[in-house]
């Protein structure tokens, strides 16, 4: 038997505390405590992984109670937090005993790897529970390239979906790295096929395939049921109109659109952008390319007498002269 599992006056989650963390200098320091605050203040319900895994798994009417008490503002608040983990688990299932445990293991992350490691050999915690959590870890920590490590590792389980999508979106958004997000987020799509149940969870999606490459959201989109299409349509003209100084736009005209896909096209700018110019020019640029002359003058005579004038004219005269 370990060292820290002799005193049967304490719970074993307890004594690992007790046995792993120094109540001096205190782990959570200042800094740790703001950014698992700063990461709850990403998501509009203000819960970070750690207090979904604990509303759902342990008690969702001590939840208030868990998020005052984490991150811990002393040891005592530490142990607090352990005895509820332990304590408000509402059956004695095998099962409650694992998701309890992955909580502390969770904790343990924040002493080190190794006591982390350590307490997953003492309990048995499977391997793939321990990557999950670590990848969990991770995205409360801002790691996005360690969580989706650890979350894509083979066997791991895929659990919580909705909200690892949605984590690495909000890190990607605030720590202003767009484009490793993307990357990121479409990896873990590929790799673990995520059954998705909320609707923005496939926006962020799509507009992460629109942003890397619009081919590859046109791919997608033409796997979904009709019925699905106009709104992921609106999803990939929203990204692509974003994106407009990065070639978006123009990637956007030159997709080869069935001509159920052209109406989606125009219905959704219509939906999305309220920039008639450019949408406009993305229908100009898209009847060219398909050689559909008569219809590009017709638009640009259309936008022409709009805006009163034929200073658009000039910009598509030289083009038009090649057809």
């Amino acid at each position: 038997m370990s060292d820290f599992a002799q005193n049967v006056e304490k719970q074993f989650g307890e004594l690992v505390i007790e046995h792993y963390f120094n109540k001096e200098p205190f782990v959570y320091s200042s800094g740790l405590s703001s950014t698992i605050s700063d990461t709850r203040k990403l998501f509009p319900d203000r819960k970070n992984m750690f207090d979904r895994l604990f509303e759902d798994n342990i008690s969702q009417e001590s939840l208030a109670e868990e998020q005052k008490l984490f991150p811990p503002s002393n040891y005592n608040n530490l142990v607090k937090l352990v005895r509820l983990i332990e304590t408000e688990k509402s059956t004695e299932t095998l099962q409650d005993d694992l998701q309890q445990n992955c909580l502390i293991y969770y904790l343990l992350l924040d002493a080190n790897q190794e006591a982390a490691d350590a307490y997953a050999s003492e309990i048995l915690l499977p391997e793939a529970y321990q990557h999950f959590m670590n990848g969990c870890y991770a995205l409360d920590r801002g790691d996005m390239h360690k969580a989706v490590e650890e979350i894509t590792y083979p066997g791991t389980a895929s659990t919580y979906p909705d909200a690892v999508v949605q984590a690495l979106n909000a890190q990607a958004v605030a720590q202003k790295k767009r484009n490793e997000g993307d990357v990121l987020i479409v990896r873990y799509f590929d790799d673990n096929t995520p059954r998705c149940d909320m609707h923005e969870s496939m926006t962020i999606y799509i507009a992460c395939l629109a942003r890397l490459d619009p081919m590859t959201a046109l791919t997608y989109i033409r796997s979904l049921t009709h019925g699905a299409q106009s709104g992921a349509f609106e999803c990939l003209v929203k990204a692509c109109v974003e994106e407009r100084y990065l070639g978006g736009v123009w990637r956007l005209g030159n997709l080869p659109f069935t001509q159920r896909e052209g109406d989606l096209l125009q219905q959704a700018l219509d939906a999305m952008s309220p920039d008639e110019d450019l949408n406009n020019d993305i229908l100009v640029t898209r009847a060219l390319h398909l050689g559909q002359v008569r219809k590009a003058k017709s638009l640009i005579n259309l936008a022409v007498a709009k805006r009163g004038g034929e200073e658009k004219w000039g910009e598509y005269e030289a083009t038009l002269a090649l057809y």
